[in-house]
């Protein structure tokens, strides 16, 4: 079942809220400088623990360092970019956000242009209602008005252009990848066409390991949109292999780091993290329900709590525990259990919820333009586009398995969103013209005012010193070089006692030194509390564990501050040890 041709109902079309020739470019100057450049600039030094492992694998790739780069956990195809981009640039540790945020923008940049193209490849190929007089799609101008404000609205609260992961990328997959579903399930069977495909859909697999299954639903949507099946049979066999070629080349690497076949291990990670009521991030210990881990977190001490870190490839990992964390969960046992989908129902329910909270707005306004349409053609039209909003669909109900989080799921609700507004038509009579351009226009006031807003709100910060800018980054670096004077060198080891909570343990990466045990920052007032000798036997414990120094954010007040000198003007002060072993 195909979208149908191009309308050819401009003649007599009810009038238009204004031209999609005004409105295209309004968008772009308002996604490039409001929506993107401001906000990647502002938050140009923005980086976190994520973002910090991507940064460990891109120089592991950049250095040639392949045993510590592999990894099973993070999909390749940023840190690849990332690599290229921090040796063309030279960036060194000092300049590497910029570098890492310069990037993410060029990738913003890619999903604005997927994004345009998406549109104009439904807006080009939507047919009326049924070829009948008596309705007509909702009006180009208005329909690029509402698509572009969705955009706009969920690349910046959705997404934005401030991240230091891949979303921004994979938006810019996904939304190419549904632009030429459509392409196809119109009639096009151009080779080119149909090789893009499946290129793209490797490409994806490379940036998120959830878009291999994802493919896979790309693909067979492909198989029943390219009808007749047997005269595409033979393109859609290339875009198949392309796409196996592609992602089995990647597969092969990382099932053979791991020793078993595995397309990635992000997915049952997940899984098993929200099934047993983890949050990400936390540190897991096993239990008799969930198997044993083979390599485990030490817990030397449980109050405070003291934990010490094997070192998954040994040097390279600022975090261990965010770097792999495919080698701590080794040993999970991991089943689809009813228990568990009640335990993540009970995370992601609240989620939908904050998210249809939001978009209120957008429901009212669909309501309205559903009614005016008719349910039953509403239904009828929004069937026939049914290959632009499936593949979107069924991601969204995956994530709703697992995990809800707004930048995971912005690219799937934008697709779906502009599908619904699509199968929308039109009596033809001016009344019905007006009203749907009423409701369009409240509907792109409400979504870009706020946006309006935090532009207003990123050119404030910009009169502001870079510390001022959002995390204080220069803190940061003064710890950074603190610990290079102090005698730490790259690939030392140290321990922390809590951490700030804002740019977690950035001066670890900065240094390139590998954090191997802590005190939680939940413990932090109970270690302060204790006596000196009881924190000299728990500091003993990090020097023996191969530490060479421990941290702090910060040092109660009235807390004997024997062996501890502050670093610089920071918060932060350090205790040195000697020969591994403290210094009583």
């Amino acid at each position: 079942m195909g979208l149908g041709s191009t309308i050819k109902t401009e003649r007599i079309a009810p009038p238009q809220l204004w031209t999609e020739r005004n409105w295209r470019p309004a968008f772009w100057i308002c996604a490039l400088v409001g929506g993107g450049g401001l906000q990647a600039w502002t938050l140009r030094h923005f980086i976190e623990l994520d973002g910090i492992s991507y940064l460990d694998i891109a120089w592991g790739y950049a250095h040639g360092d392949w045993h510590q780069a592999i990894n099973a956990y993070w999909s390749p195809l940023f840190s690849w970019v990332l690599a290229v981009v921090l040796r063309l640039s030279h960036a060194g540790r000092r300049h590497e956000l910029i570098a890492l945020h310069a990037m993410n923008f060029g990738f913003f940049v890619a999903s604005i242009a997927a994004f345009d193209f998406l549109r104009g490849e439904i807006r080009s190929r939507r047919k009326n209602n049924g070829g009948r007089a008596t309705q007509f799609a909702l009006g180009s101008g208005a329909f690029a008005l509402f698509a572009y404000s969705v955009f706009l609205y969920g690349s910046r609260y959705m997404l934005g252009a401030w991240l230091d992961q891949p979303d921004i990328l994979v938006a810019a997959i996904v939304f190419l990848d549904t632009a030429l579903l459509v392409r196809i399930a119109g009639g096009d069977r151009r080779f080119r066409t149909f090789v893009a495909f499946g290129v793209l859909l490797g490409l994806g697999y490379l940036t998120k390991t959830f878009l291999f299954p994802l493919g896979v639903v790309f693909l067979v949507c492909a198989f029943f949109a390219a009808q007749p099946v047997r005269r595409a049979a033979a393109h859609l066999a290339v875009a198949s292999l392309l796409f196996a070629a592609i992602a089995g080349s990647w597969i092969a690497v990382i099932s053979r780091a791991e020793k078993r076949f595995t397309f990635g291990t992000v997915g049952g990670i997940a899984y098993f993290i929200y099934s047993h009521g983890l949050q990400s991030g936390d540190i897991w210990f096993g239990g008799a329900t969930q198997g044993f881990p083979i390599h485990a977190v030490a817990r030397v001490m449980d109050s405070p709590e003291v934990l010490l870190f094997p070192a998954p490839k040994g040097t390279g990992e600022t975090f261990p525990p965010m770097f792999d964390p495919g080698y701590y969960l080794a040993g999970a046992e991991n089943q689809l259990t009813l228990h568990g989908e009640i335990e993540i129902s009970r995370q992601t329910l609240p989620a939908i919820g904050r998210l249809l909270s939001q978009e209120k707005v957008l429901l009212a306004g669909i309501l309205i333009l559903m009614l005016l349409t008719g349910v039953r053609t509403f239904v009828r039209e929004t069937l026939k586009l049914w290959p632009v909003w499936v593949p979107s669909a069924l991601a969204l109900t995956a994530y709703a398995m697992v995990q809800i989080e707004a930048r995971l799921v912005e690219p799937f609700i934008v697709i779906v969103w502009v599908a619904l507004f699509a199968a929308v038509c039109l009596p033809a009579a001016d009344s019905a013209a007006r009203v749907s351009s009423y409701v369009v226009g409240v509907i792109a006031l409400f979504l870009c005012l706020p946006v309006a807003q935090a532009i207003v709100g990123d050119a404030q910060v910009l009169r502001s010193p870079v510390e001022r800018h959002n995390l204080d980054l220069g803190a940061q670096w003064q710890v950074a070089e603190g610990l290079h004077k102090d005698g730490l060198a790259p690939g030392d080891r140290v321990a922390i006692i809590g951490n700030d909570f804002h740019n977690m343990e950035y001066w670890a990466q900065l240094d390139e030194l590998t954090i191997v045990g802590e005190v939680p920052e939940s413990d932090t007032t109970s270690f302060w509390s204790m006596a000196p000798d009881a924190r000299n036997k728990i500091l003993d414990i990090f020097a023996s564990a191969g530490a060479k120094a421990a941290l702090t954010y910060r040092i109660p007040a009235g807390v004997p501050r024997a062996g501890w000198q502050t670093i610089g003007g920071t918060p932060h002060s350090l205790y040195m040890f000697h020969n591994g072993m403290t210094v009583h």
